[in-house]
């Protein structure tokens, strides 16, 4: 089946012949009025003196010098009107034949200059569609912003360029994707590792104390809590690898639940309320839980030994939950992408996780129409989640 851009060109080339042909037909009738109309006047001239001469032939047929005069007007008028006849046709001819020339160029410059501006425009973009559709989105549509169709095909190449990019950020998310559960198995395989030995050891009885059979009981308990630690970053990755997670907002009482998840991590640091104002928002409970224990965790991990201070404000609209720690804060060059999944800031190098804690409380919060920010407190850095508080 012939493609649209052949049939278009077909249908403007038909269009170019039809409408010179009506030109020169047109051409040759506006002609031939114009020439019959000097042909009648001369036709009428011709008629008169033949009567005139019957009319002297009737009256005076003996003067012969009259009939002579008037049959010689008759002759010269004769000739005339045959003159005329043979320059109409001459000059009928010669109109017809340049009218032609010139609709034929002027009728075959704009059929080329269509198939340029119209026609094959079109075809590029029939071609181009149909590379795109197979997969091929290397290839640039040409075009010229002189041409009609220039903005038109520069629109569709900018398409072209959109979805590449976006071909390409899928693809640098499928491999930052491997790349985070290859981390995860390597991360995890060392507190596992470590586990082994040290049960291996008292199970073998090579424990000589009771201070050194204590020691290993701590490592084995710290070994399980970076375990489980790697094990909740690889499901929350899992999660937001595949934006599956639900978030079903609804009024809760939110000091309540910061209370609990400073009560839940108490065992891992000091962590102090110093103020916790009573409050209704708009939040998912397990969410929020959730989004503030990724920044107590992050505050432990990150400022180990440090006092971790948590305050949560109504005030001017916005319900504040404020995480800080006294630790050595964050590279100010890491702190605008912390926040982005799988970012792992210039301090981070020797600690365990995947870069997903911060990133997965910013989405929590901004599902349940909030924010997360950070800034380093001097000392320590503070993370803080606004909420916007129901009335």
């Amino acid at each position: 089946m012939a493609k649209q851009g052949e049939r278009l060109t077909k249908r403007l080339a038909g269009a170019a012949l039809a409408s010179a042909l009506a030109i020169v037909i047109a051409a040759a009738l506006g002609i031939a009025v114009v020439a019959n109309g000097g042909e009648d006047a001369l036709r009428s001239q011709v008629v008169e003196l033949n009567d005139a001469r019957q009319e002297i032939a009737e009256t005076a047929p003996d003067d012969g010098e009259s009939l002579r005069a008037a049959d010689q007007a008759l002759a010269s008028a004769q000739d005339a009107l045959r003159d005329a006849a043979e320059s109409r046709n001459d000059a009928a001819s010669g109109a017809v034949t340049l009218t032609a020339l010139v609709s034929i160029a002027a009728i075959t410059f704009m059929a080329v200059y269509l198939h340029r501006a119209v026609a094959r425009p079109f075809t590029r973009l029939e071609g181009f569609a149909e590379e795109v559709a197979a997969g091929n989105l290397d290839a640039p549509l040409a075009y010229e912003r002189s041409n009609p169709f220039g903005k038109f095909t520069w629109a569709f190449d900018h398409l072209r360029k959109e979805l590449d990019r976006a071909r390409k950020d899928e693809e640098r998310a499928r491999e930052d994707h491997k790349a985070a559960l290859a981390s995860l198995s390597h991360d995890l395989r060392t507190p596992l590792a470590s586990l082994r030995a040290y049960a291996e050891a008292l199970d073998m009885g090579l424990v000589n104390s009771e201070e050194e059979r204590a020691e290993y009981e701590r490592a084995i308990i710290r070994k399980c809590d970076e375990a489980s630690s790697l094990v909740e970053d690889l499901f929350q990755h899992a999660l937001s690898d595949m934006d599956r997670i639900a978030v079903a907002c609804e009024p809760v009482q939110a000091a309540p639940i910061v209370r609990r998840c400073a009560s839940d991590s108490s065992g891992l640091a000091q962590i102090s309320c110093l103020r916790v104002d009573d409050a209704c928002v708009e939040a998912d409970e397990a969410r929020l839980a959730q989004a503030i224990d990724n920044l107590i965790g992050n505050a432990i991990k990150y400022a180990r030994g440090s006092a971790i201070d948590i305050q949560a404000t109504a005030e001017n609209g916005l319900y504040t939950i404020a995480v800080r720690d006294y630790g050595p804060g964050m590279p100010p060059e890491d702190v605008p992408f912390a926040t982005e999944r799988f970012y792992r800031g210039a301090n981070a190098s020797d600690k365990p996780g995947s870069g997903l804690g911060l990133y997965i409380s910013s989405y929590l919060a901004e599902r349940m129409g909030g924010r997360l920010h950070l800034v380093n407190a001097h000392p320590g850095l503070k993370a803080t989640i606004e909420l916007p508080l129901l009335p």
